[in-house]
C-alpha cells in the first residue's frame, strides 16, 4: 500500500508537470508545484523507513512520524521555493540550485537507508521484502535523476531527448509494487546485522527531528519565525515521543516484575493443593535456619505422612486420592498460626510444616491438633488401623540439629518411628526417640482437643 501511494504521488507529479508545461505554459524560471510533488512521493517510503522494524509497534509513533514528515515537507517548501507561493517568479532564495541539491540529497539518503534496512535482514520476510523494493526503486530514481539533471545542466537543448530517464523510477516502482518477489524465510543474521537493526530502530525516531532542525537552520535567515515555530513543534513532538517511551518502559518493567513474581509463585506452589512444593520447602527451610541462627531462637519441622495412602488410591481411585491431599492441606493451613509458618507438599502423600519460634514440646501440641483435625474429617479409607484417613507425624527442633539437612533427617527418622510403632501418632526426635500414642482411628475425638 505504501509503495502504491508513493507511485501514485509520483504519477500525479508527472501529470502536473505536463499540465504546467503544455496547458498553463508556466515559464521555466517560475516555481512549479510539481517540483514539490516530486519530493513528496518519497515521504511514504520515509515513513516506513523511520519506524522500528523489530521493536514493539505503537500507532502513536506512526502518527508522530507522519507529523514530523509533514513538517519536513513544509520546511522543504520554504527552503526550495520560499513557501507555497507557486506559479510565480523564483524568489531571492535561488530556489533552482537549492531545490536541485535538496532533491539529490534526499533521494540518495532514502536509497541508502532503505539499503541498510534491507541488508540488516529484518526478521519479518514481508518487511525485508518492502525494504528491498524501496531500495531498488529509490536507487533507480536517484541515479536516473542525477543523470538527467547533469545532462540538463550541461546540455540544456538535449535534455528533452533524455526525459525518458525520469520515467524509469516510476516504472520500476509500479512493477515491483504489483509483482512483488516471493516471500522467503529469513536467514541467520550476523552480529553486525543485529547491531545495525538495533541502531536503525533506535535512531530512526531521532533522525526526523534532526532533519527538521537542519532544515530550520537553513531557512532561518529568511524565515526566522517559520524556523522557530517548526523547531519548537518538532522538538515538542519528539519530547512527547520520548515521554511515551519512558512511560511504556516503566509499564513494561512493572508488568515484567509482576509476571516474574507470578511465575515465581507458580514455581514454588504445588498445583494440586495450592500450598508450597518441594522447591519452596527447600528455600523456606534455609531461610528459617538463617533466621534461627541470627535471632538465637528455634523453630520446628514437622514431616507428615498420610497413613496407607496407596490403599486409598487402589480402593477408591486417584480422584479420591487428590481430594484427600487437598483436604489434608486445608487442615494444615487452618492449623497454621501465622503467615511465617510454611506448609508444603514435600512429595506424594508427604507434607512438611515449618513452625517458627517454637520448641519440640510446642510443636508436639500443634502436631497433635493436626492428627485430631484430620481424624475429624472422617475421610474414608480401609486400612489395618481403621476406616478413616489418618496421618503420622515426625517432629524435630532446630536446636537439636547442626544443619537444615540434619534437621530433616531427624524429623524423617521420627516419622519412621511413628509409622513403625502403629501409625496415627506423633513422634519427637530425641535421644532416645519418644512416641506419643493416640487413640485408634474411628474411636472419636477427645474432648480435650478442639479443631480450628
Amino acid at each position: 500500500m505504501c509503495l502504491v501511494i508513493a507511485a501514485s504521488i509520483r504519477s500525479c507529479a508527472l501529470l502536473l508537470e505536463a499540465v504546467e508545461e503544455k496547458i498553463w505554459k508556466v515559464p521555466p524560471h517560475y516555481t512549479h508545484p510539481s517540483d514539490l510533488l516530486f519530493f513528496a512521493w518519497l515521504l511514504p517510503l520515509v515513513l516506513l523507513l523511520s519506524v522500528p522494524t523489530e521493536s514493539e509497534k505503537d500507532r502513536f509513533f506512526y502518527w508522530a512520524s507522519a507529523f514530523q514528515i509533514a513538517l519536513l515537507l513544509v520546511l522543504f517548501s520554504y527552503f526550495a521555493f520560499g513557501g507555497f507561493r507557486f506559479l510565480r517568479p523564483q524568489t531571492a532564495l535561488d530556489s533552482g540550485n537549492k531545490a536541485f541539491i535538496a532533491f539529490l540529497a534526499a533521494k540518495f539518503v532514502v536509497a541508502i537507508v532503505a539499503g541498510l534496512r534491507w541488508w540488516s535482514k529484518p526478521r519479518s520476510a514481508s518487511v525485508r521484502q518492502f525494504f528491498a523494493v524501496a531500495f531498488i526503486a529509490t536507487s533507480v530514481y536517484a541515479v536516473t535523476s542525477l543523470t538527467y539533471n547533469v545532462i540538463a545542466l550541461s546540455y540544456p537543448h538535449a535534455s528533452l531527448h533524455w526525459a525518458w530517464l525520469l520515467s524509469l523510477a516510476e516504472l520500476t516502482l509500479i512493477s515491483l509494487a504489483v509483482h512483488l518477489p516471493p516471500v522467503r524465510h529469513n536467514n541467520s543474521r550476523s552480529s553486525t546485522q543485529d547491531l545495525l537493526v538495533s541502531v536503525l530502530d533506535h535512531g530512526a525516531p531521532v533522525a526526523l527531528p534532526i532533519a527538521a532542525g537542519v532544515m530550520s537552520v537553513l531557512i532561518a535567515p529568511a524565515y526566522f519565525f517559520v524556523s522557530l515555530a517548526s523547531t519548537s513543534i518538532s522538538l515538542g513532538v519528539f519530547a512527547i515521543q520520548t515521554i511515551r517511551v519512558q512511560v511504556r518502559y516503566r509499564e513494561s518493567q512493572s508488568s515484567m516484575a509482576a509476571l516474574h513474581t507470578q511465575l515465581q509463585d507458580l514455581a514454588l506452589t504445588d498445583p494440586l493443593t495450592g500450598i508450597g512444593n518441594r522447591r519452596g520447602y527447600d528455600i523456606h527451610l534455609v531461610q528459617a535456619w538463617e533466621w534461627a541462627a541470627q535471632s538465637s531462637r528455634s523453630f520446628a519441622l514437622l514431616v507428615i505422612d498420610i497413613d496407607h495412602f496407596k490403599i486409598l488410591n487402589d480402593l477408591f481411585g486417584h480422584h479420591e486420592g487428590d481430594l484427600c491431599l487437598r483436604a489434608v492441606s486445608h487442615v494444615l493451613v487452618s492449623v497454621s498460626r501465622n503467615k511465617r509458618d510454611y506448609i508444603s507438599r514435600y512429595g506424594g502423600e508427604e507434607f512438611a510444616f515449618i513452625l517458627h519460634d517454637v520448641d519440640a514440646d510446642k510443636a508436639e501440641k500443634v502436631a497433635t491438633r493436626i492428627c485430631r483435625a484430620i481424624e475429624a474429617l472422617q475421610f474414608r479409607n480401609k486400612t489395618p488401623i481403621g476406616d478413616i484417613v489418618t496421618v503420622s507425624i515426625g517432629i524435630a527442633a532446630s536446636c537439636d540439629a547442626n544443619s537444615p539437612t540434619e534437621l530433616f533427617q531427624l524429623a524423617d527418622a521420627a516419622l519412621y518411628q511413628a509409622k513403625s510403632t502403629g501409625r496415627n501418632r506423633v513422634s519427637k526426635s530425641r535421644i532416645p526417640l519418644t512416641t506419643i500414642p493416640l487413640p485408634e482411628a474411628g474411636q472419636g475425638v477427645s474432648s480435650s482437643y478442639q479443631v480450628h
